[in-house]
């Protein structure tokens, strides 16, 4: 997950390669990423792939 200005931006964590950099991660940050985690772990979401969604762009 990224902000930058008024744009949010969402990442599949199979999609990342590398973290570059890690802002302030303090306990809040931690509980909610868990929440979040243990919350899609229980969700039937379809996951979109990156590489269809990059190729369907060009086209």
């Amino acid at each position: 997950e990224g902000m930058n200005g008024d744009r949010l931006m969402y990442f599949q964590h199979t999609d990342i390669s590398r973290v570059v950099f890690e802002g302030y991660v303090d306990d809040d940050e931690i509980m909610m990423c868990d929440n979040i985690f243990n919350a899609m772990e229980k969700t039937e979401i379809e996951r979109a792939d990156v590489r269809k969604l990059k190729r369907s762009m060009v086209n």
